[in-house]
């Protein structure tokens, strides 16, 4: 399934209420889904930092696999998605690195009544208080700090803007 950004709420609600129908179905029902891989960040960044979740993947309070990338060697990163795409291949080839990508693919993390309880603290609904526990625990395997911090669309776009020379200067949170 292919999912495009934005869309009226409707729509987003009806592709969450899809996922919610298939963990559902994988977990309760044992049915043979091949299984789903969601950006629960619902982007990706430039690993080093982990945002906040989205509510997609934690709506249904289902098991999840937590699974985060790590690339090692270089100093430009294939990540930087905020360098378009021609500049970005062009750096990466003229870097004399070799890249190392890792998957790393941590146990399944099932949420419980003791967990949303304890850390209720940490959102207004359970799928919020799951998203952060998955959060907190990808944090602490990887070593990638959190950042609570929310970037809009358009103040990463203003990024981008300034990181590939259309702009002189960027507002963020502004």
């Amino acid at each position: 399934m292919y999912v495009e950004r934005g869309g009226s709420k409707e729509a987003r609600d009806r592709i969450v209420q899809n996922f919610v129908g298939r963990q559902e179905a994988i977990e309760v029902e044992n049915a043979g889904f091949a299984p789903m891989c969601i950006f629960a960040e619902a982007t990706t960044t430039n690993g080093t930092h982990i945002i906040p979740f989205k509510r997609g993947a934690f709506t249904a309070i289902r098991t999840v696999t937590p699974t985060f990338f790590s690339i090692a060697g270089g100093v430009i990163s294939p990540t930087y998605d905020v360098i378009d795409l021609m500049p970005l291949y062009l750096l990466l080839i003229s870097s004399s690195y070799f890249r190392c990508a890792k998957i790393n693919i941590m146990p399944d993390f099932t949420p419980t009544p003791w967990m949303l309880e304890n850390h209720d603290d940490k959102g207004n609904e359970p799928w919020e208080i799951y998203a952060w526990c998955v959060r907190d625990s990808i944090s602490k395997h990887s070593g990638i700090k959190i950042l609570d911090e929310k970037l809009s669309l358009k103040d990463k776009k203003a990024f981008e803007s300034l990181m590939n020379g259309y702009s002189d200067r960027v507002e963020v949170n502004g």
